[in-house]
């Protein structure tokens, strides 16, 4: 008995062998593809290539395949080499047996350059300027335009590329598209007095001694309105004395408009701070004409 179970053992022991030897002898069937990447962003003209692992690794038949959906977008190589074509999307699929895997496939044509229609805009507090921003090709993937202020407090950008003047100062506006971009220098000068308000503050029984621009771009008064010979009104020069008072212009200013005489022509000074010019000029006969206007109206 124990010689028969003996060989019975041997003979199981022999069959598993064989059987073993013979599977190992067979074809292992491909179970899975696993590739670099999922998706591929790719602009015009370059490449980019994709790895395929065949898995389980002792796969009889470790041979692929790929293919495009559209080569008319990128083409793919038997080495999984990708090449764009043209801005668009396609898929490429790796087959082997009837296994596949797939990357999604975006090509864009690239912005090669960024032109502002100014390059140096100057404006006033509370003004606005809108610039227009050309993107080179005009074919190109991506249309969205990033502004960007270096100072927000100096001037501001909205979306649309429209700066607002906030302070007086210096900044750079900044349009970005696709890694390219294009800077603006911004000047913000001072918005200046407002003249009509001024206008409208002046004691009426001098008001007909003063005009106002109608663009309200400049203040002018005249001592003398009605050209009488001789003549020259003290309430129309002390509303001038206040005016500049108002406008924050020094006290120097009254003296030298004093002092001057016709022989002196005309005379100006400018006042960056309050925003305004300053010209007079005198006459004994005429009297005295002042004209206050807003800086670089």
């Amino acid at each position: 008995m124990k010689k028969i179970i003996i060989q019975l053992f041997i003979a199981t022991l022999t069959l598993t062998m064989i059987l073993s030897y013979f599977t190992a002898c067979g074809d292992v069937p491909v179970e899975n593809l696993v590739l670099s990447n999922a998706e591929l962003t790719i602009n015009v003209g370059n490449a980019s290539s994709v790895s395929c692992t065949v898995l389980p690794e002792n796969a009889t038949d470790q041979t692929v395949s790929w293919s495009s959906s559209n080569n008319a977008v990128a083409t793919v190589s038997n080495a999984g080499v990708i090449t764009a074509v043209s801005a668009g999307t396609c898929t490429i699929t790796v087959s082997s047996e009837d296994i596949t895997a797939t990357v999604n496939v975006i090509v864009k044509k690239p912005v090669e350059q960024v032109v502002l229609n100014k390059t140096d805009v100057t404006i006033k507090e509370e003004e606005t300027f809108t610039f227009t921003c050309t993107i080179v090709p005009n074919d190109a993937s991506e249309k969205n335009v990033t502004w960007t202020s270096s100072n927000s407090s100096v001037a501001t950008v909205n979306a649309n590329g429209t700066i607002t003047g906030v302070k007086a100062g210096t900044c750079t506006i900044t349009a970005s598209v696709d890694g390219k971009s294009a800077i603006a220098n911004i000047t913000i000068k001072e918005k200046g007095p407002d003249f009509k308000k001024l206008y409208n503050e002046i004691d009426s029984d001098v008001q007909y001694g003063w005009e106002l621009g109608s663009d309200g771009s400049y203040l002018m008064a005249d001592t003398n309105v009605y050209n009488l010979d001789d003549y020259s009104s003290s309430a129309i020069w002390y509303s001038i004395k206040n005016m500049n008072k108002k406008l924050g212009l020094p006290d120097s200013l009254n003296n030298d408009m004093a002092q001057t005489s016709w022989s002196m022509g005309r005379q100006n000074q400018t006042f960056e701070t309050a925003g305004v010019t300053v010209t007079w000029t005198y006459h004994p006969d005429k009297g005295m004409e002042v004209t206050y206007k807003l800086i670089n109206n």
